[in-house]
């Protein structure tokens, strides 16, 4: 049975575990969903597929609090997290965000600044212990890498235009920046995505890949092949219709199953969690504590090898051919690409001797006579 709640205007569900599960270990699972996308369009999809994942092959039994939004609305999502976790008898918890919409509209990142904010929080207000966060068919945003945070501030400073100067003057390194490109999170994060996903770019992901791929064990990053935006919310009474225009006007078509794709983040979600799980196992017990059936992540591992050999190809056009400051974390001038110096030369070939090499070439001329 579902039941649905809240103390503020933001609406939330809480689906229970299947009934077969419930004597094992408890978990709450916090999904921020979009607040444009109705709740039970995640009840009746992936929800009860991570569920029986965490359940069948973990020993997992599975609380998910679906929220249409926590940061912007933090007090009342905290005390919905320690009624949840008190009801479920669950003494950890891991928050997924779904999706990248703009404004304060849920989702992933509506997901992401609550784990920032109120991962360490001193007060203790959250009773039960976050374990991770986990975001589906979204990324974490570029402000969580600062080098790269601070040249985006840089490059907001235009040219100065005056009268010598009619179509602008910048002064030379104002927007110089230099860095490392690497991420800053405080608690270990998933990222999975789709190769055709339309609203969140394979393009993106490449670049969460790229600026992540130090801190794999922490930050895992996945491309599903064939996984669109849409296919993990679609069901028999779940259409495209039903979903918001926002999502499906620049979705891109897949020719997979909704079905099997939903089943196959649903195990890669679960493969994560287990690896959370089994972490604290040995932090709290040592290495001799119970093991857990099946721990073994094999979706995971294969999908890590696959989305690496997957996004290599994107990685180099943007790294080396471009020199995207978002893969380098320099700025555009000090890429790594060749290709604008080597056009210019090509412009303006034969270009005329200097004076240098003029001169060298008359005392060999008058040397050889």
């Amino acid at each position: 049975s579902l039941s649905s709640s809240s103390s503020s205007d933001i609406e939330e569900m809480l689906v229970p575990p299947h009934p077969s599960s419930m004597g094992y270990e408890p978990l709450l699972l916090l999904l921020v969903a979009r607040k444009d996308t109705r709740l039970e369009a995640y009840s009746s999809s992936i929800v009860p597929l991570m569920q029986a994942e965490l359940s069948q092959n973990l020993n997992i039994s599975t609380w998910v609090l679906i929220r249409g939004a926590c940061a912007s609305d933090a007090d009342a999502c905290i005390n919905s997290i320690n009624t949840n976790a008190n009801k479920a008898n669950a003494t950890s918890y891991v928050v997924l965000g779904h999706s990248m919409p703009q404004g304060e509209q849920g989702g992933g990142p509506d997901a992401q600044e609550f784990v920032y904010r109120h991962w360490d929080d001193p007060s203790e207000a959250i009773s039960p212990k976050l374990r991770g966060l986990g975001l589906i068919s979204a990324f974490l945003q570029r402000k969580y890498r600062p080098d790269v945070a601070d040249c985006m501030e840089k490059s907001k400073i235009s040219p100065k235009v005056r009268l010598k100067h009619p179509l602008g003057y910048l002064k030379d390194g104002v927007r110089a920046c230099n860095g490392s490109n690497h991420l800053r999170y405080p608690v270990p994060t998933f990222t999975v995505s789709g190769s055709l996903d339309g609203v969140v770019r394979y393009t993106r992901i490449a670049e969460a890949f790229q600026s992540q791929e130090h801190f794999q064990d922490d930050h895992p990053v996945v491309v599903v092949p064939y996984l669109n935006h849409t296919a993990l919310l679609q069901t028999d009474n779940n259409t495209l219709s039903d979903l918001p225009k926002s999502m499906t006007s620049s979705d891109l078509f897949s020719s997979a199953s909704p079905k099997e794709l939903q089943r196959h983040v649903a195990k890669l979600v679960a493969d994560w969690i287990g690896i959370s799980f089994h972490d604290f196992d040995q932090n709290e017990q040592g290495d001799d504590h119970e093991k857990r059936p099946n721990h073994a992540p094999s979706a995971l591992h294969k999908g890590l090898q696959e989305t690496r050999e997957l996004i290599a190809p994107v990685i180099t056009a943007f790294r080396q051919l471009e020199g995207n400051w978002f893969f380098t974390g320099y700025d555009d001038e000090h890429g790594l690409c060749e290709w604008a110096g080597l056009a210019q030369r090509m412009l303006f070939s034969p270009l005329p001797p200097t004076p240098s090499s003029s001169s060298s070439s008359s005392s060999s001329s008058s040397s050889s006579s």
